[in-house]
């Protein structure tokens, strides 16, 4: 797939973006998965967990929860049951899952299905999964149930359930999941065997140089809000042409075959907080490019 050229493209494509979070989270929907590949440093994971929030806020959808980092296929059944009345989990570019195709491959398959209440299992002795499966529950009300009750009848499960360790080994998840990567969509679908895409929606988003430069330079003033930190304007536009209009810069993205994006833009504006202008320097900005994952 082609690359994205200019910024009116990319706004195009990240309105659409915003679409296909908003109707996948949707009570009533389509499918239940969401896959958004491509650069990082698009603020695809901020788009995303800012529209879930205002619909958690308007009461649309119960809840909202991330998976991030080296996240077990075990972690991901947690979540799921946590949010198995219709939450949505953000899995965000969490290759541990999508590489373990002996269960994390087969969990996603199964809750990203296309009927709007899935039973998922975990089939294995660990101790923190309870054995209500037995009872051949036919609806969550009565895996609660039971889940309860053998919970209520062993110490050290209650203490698991109260930590939200335990979990039971049947249930019906009811959510849907939005995947985050920054892998190219063809690269995700050939590591997830072709699994999952054609459960729901996917987009490959991906930029020129030229494009992401342009990107930056209007998205500068969004990544204010975002930061944990004040960033002053004289600090924002030092930054922003440092990183989009520097020579040195420039050649170091074409050499290495990487681009500037809205987390390196933030990490940059730390910097020259912390050191002035001697923290725009190539170190700080390798630094930062190394932690957006190219």
């Amino acid at each position: 797939m082609a690359r994205i050229e200019t910024y009116a493209e990319l706004k195009t494509k990240l309105d659409l973006f915003d679409m296909c979070v908003k109707s996948v989270c949707k009570p009533e929907r389509a499918c239940n998965v969401f896959v958004a590949a491509g650069d990082p440093g698009l603020g695809k994971t901020y788009r995303a967990t800012k529209i879930i929030n205002e619909m958690v806020k308007a009461k649309q959808i119960p809840a909202m929860d991330i998976l991030e980092g080296n996240v077990t296929a075990f972690s991901l059944y947690q979540k799921m049951w946590k949010l198995r009345e219709g939450g949505v989990i953000i899995i965000d570019d969490v290759a541990s899952v999508i590489e373990d195709k002996k269960v994390g491959i087969p969990l996603l398959k199964i809750a990203t299905d296309t009927y709007a209440s899935r039973m998922v299992g975990w089939n294995s002795n660990d101790r923190r999964v309870v054995k209500v499966s037995k009872f051949d529950p036919k609806d969550n009300m009565e895996v609660l149930e039971h889940f309860n009750g053998i919970c209520d009848r062993n110490e050290k499960l209650m203490a698991m359930k109260e930590s939200g360790d335990a979990v039971p080994d049947r249930f019906y998840f009811k959510g849907s999941i939005i995947i985050i990567t920054n892998k190219s969509w063809d690269n995700f679908d050939r590591l997830s065997d072709g699994a999952i895409g054609n459960r729901g929606r996917h987009l490959d988003i991906r930029t020129t140089l030229e494009c992401s430069i342009d990107y930056v330079k209007h998205m500068a003033s969004s990544i204010k809000e975002q930061a944990s930190f004040k960033i002053t304007k004289p600090i924002a536009d030092a930054v922003v042409k440092y990183i989009t209009t520097d020579k040195e810069v420039l050649t170091y993205y074409m050499a290495n075959g990487v681009k500037p994006g809205l987390r390196i833009f933030g990490a940059m504006c730390d910097a020259y907080k912390d050191y002035g202008k001697a923290g725009l320097n190539l170190d700080m900005l390798e630094a930062s490019l190394t932690k957006e994952k190219y």
